[in-house]
């Protein structure tokens, strides 16, 4: 049995009409979760269009004696009746085959509490306003047998006596803002305010979109790593497209010092291994590899599927109760005792507990319009371009780099997707690519393989932003504790992103981590401390 979650591309917030709430959106389906609303003058089971991870549909929380095996139960659910009306509905958007409404509270089919039948209902209640929504206890419902949908939940540590829900603002629609606010909307009430027309516009849709396990710094490796399980899990929903698919890394080595270095990288990760130059040529064969001083291969480098990933969070906020606002570029954020009041250019006026900077390149200019101090944020171009190229380029090449990153090049279609590795250092913006760079791209990776590649077929440039250690910036901001910093992912936040969302919720939470290490590598304390010295 499953469940289809339908949800407007555009949601318009609490206040939105029917018409707004009945727009096509995306589709999910979620397996084990039946629901039925007997009564209410519609015939029939209904089906609970709550979103695809449970999380998303039902919230988990522990009751206020703190028992783990006593949790809250709270449904964003909406649902509809096949073919028939959807009076009842909390939401009232439903896919083609049935109409919507609004009104009732309703219940869900699930075997999770003790001494009732399997289908026994799970109390389920219509969600106040966003600015207001009370959790609703069910004190005897049992996760551990329950559908499967909620039998996913992580169970909270949090009392939650306080039944009310604080709202947090968060600046910035790219993956990272998308992925935290995911993540904080299964407690907080979300509103997530993009500057652009769209979400993910300067650094995340410009992504080169690669899993890439040994890139970047160990907190960034070790990040990525534990990403990996949450791109199977997310992977293995129905109706998702599988987000890691397999590339391979022919990483190559031209002098002795870059030898050194890719000796070493070899031996700091167990799925890199060295190659001779003819099994580089069967990998690859339009690569000089008798030329090259070294080769080796990575079996974990893999493609991303970024659009589906930065997707399904947005998608995952909005399910949650969240609201996303584009067209909302932040211009004023003032601290008041009962927590930010903030407008963007339009006008537009919002009122927040804390405020998440998640804006990329604009991340210091957040960070010193609400706290008066930059974390030394540095936005980078990185150019790309897609080659045209005369002889056949195939699908299973793997990504060939030089390990230094002064070049790159994977198959993009009939095309080879390529880049020069820059990080020309800019103002935030829309950036262009320089023709410089184009120029200095195709002289490369013509000097290493025989393709005599001459013109482009398009080209673009994206934003790398870096703190001075490269590590990302997570925690509270020094200067200002409500002010939540989720910055400075440089070239890997896609990559990172699961885990990295999972680590700032819960710094979020509770101030610290599991691994304290890790949180210390992250603490924007880390660049007052670098900065006094």
């Amino acid at each position: 049995m499953s469940a289809t979650f339908f949800l407007p591309e555009e949601f318009k917030g609490a206040g939105a009409s029917a018409k707004n709430r009945q727009s096509p959106g995306v589709g999910f389906a979620v397996p084990g979760a039946a629901f039925g609303m007997p009564g209410q003058g519609s015939p029939g089971a209904r089906t609970c269009l709550g979103p695809a991870d449970c999380g998303s549909a039902c919230r988990v929380r522990q009751d206020s004696r703190n028992r783990a095996d006593k949790p809250w139960h709270h449904c964003r659910g909406a649902f509809t009746t096949p073919g028939g009306s959807d009076r009842g509905s909390p939401w009232s958007t439903g896919p083609p085959g049935g109409s919507a409404g609004t009104g009732g509270s309703w219940s869900a089919l699930c075997p999770g509490r003790p001494g009732a039948a399997a289908t026994a209902p799970v109390r389920h209640r219509r969600l106040a306003s966003p600015a207001h929504r009370p959790l609703v206890q069910d004190a005897d419902m049992d996760v551990e047998n329950c559908c499967p949908v909620h039998k996913r939940l992580p169970h909270s540590t949090t009392d939650t006596r306080e039944m009310t829900r604080e709202r947090v603002i968060v600046v910035g629609g790219g993956i990272a803002g998308v992925s935290l606010g995911s993540e904080l909307a299964l407690d907080h009430d979300v509103i997530l305010l993009e500057a652009e027309s769209s979400l993910g516009l300067h650094s995340t849709g410009r992504s080169a979109a690669l899993f890439m396990t040994g890139y970047g710094p160990p907190p960034v490796q070790e990040l990525t790593r534990r990403s990996e399980a949450e791109f199977t899990r997310l992977s293995e929903l129905p109706g998702m497209p599988t987000l890691l698919t397999p590339r391979g890394g022919l990483f190559t080595a031209w002098d002795e010092s870059s030898a050194a270095a890719l000796t070493s990288l070899i031996a700091s990760q167990p799925s890199m291994s060295a190659l001779t130059s003819e099994r580089a040529l069967e990998l690859c064969p339009v690569l000089r590899a008798d030329d090259a001083v070294m080769c080796a291969y990575d079996l974990s480098t893999r493609d991303i599927d970024v659009h589906a990933l930065h997707t399904y969070y947005a998608t995952t906020l909005r399910g949650r109760g969240g609201q996303i606002n584009t067209h909302a570029r932040l211009v004023e954020a003032t601290r008041r005792a009962s927590g930010w009041h903030v407008r963007t250019e339009d006008g537009r006026s919002w009122h927040g507990d804390t405020l998440v900077n998640a804006a990329g390149a604009w991340g210091d200019e957040v960070a010193e319009l609400c706290a008066g101090a930059r974390h030394g944020l540095s936005p980078r171009r990185r150019t790309v371009a897609v080659a045209r190229s005369t002889r056949a380029v195939a699908g299973d090449w793997p990504i060939v780099a030089d390990v230094n990153e002064t070049w790159y090049f994977k198959p993009e279609g009939e095309g080879l997707l390529m880049s020069p590795g820059d990080e020309n250092e800019v103002p935030p913006g829309d950036v262009k690519p320089d023709p410089l760079d184009v120029a200095l791209v195709l002289e490369r990776v013509n000097a290493v393989t025989t393709l005599r590649l001459r013109s482009v077929r398009t080209s673009w440039a994206g934003l790398r932003t870096f703190a001075p250690d490269r590590i990302p910036v997570v925690g509270p901001h020094a200067q200002e504790p409500a002010l939540f910093s989720f910055v400075g992912q440089g070239g890997y936040g896609v990559q990172m992103a699961p885990a990295l969302a999972q680590a700032g919720a819960e710094l979020f939470r509770t101030g610290t981590l599991a691994d304290s290490a890790l949180a210390t590598a992250l603490s924007p304390v880390r660049l007052e401390t670098a900065l006094d010295r």
